[in-house]
């Protein structure tokens, strides 16, 4: 058993680690990001058309 020492006073056994039964990881909502990793290749693919579009308008 691990002893805590604290210097203000004595030593004291530490707290036994808490078992979880749920062996199920916490819902963050990443694995939803199907959507807005499309229309984030959709703006960025938008813009790279516009850009090229009004780079050839400006030399001819």
């Amino acid at each position: 058993m691990a002893v805590v020492k604290d210097a203000h006073g004595p030593a004291r056994p530490a707290a036994a680690a808490v078992e979880e039964k749920d062996d199920q990881l916490a819902h963050t909502g990443a694995g939803e990001l199907g959507m807005a990793g499309a229309a984030s290749a959709a703006l960025l693919l938008g813009g790279a058309v516009l850009y090229r579009r009004s780079r050839a308008g400006q030399q001819g």
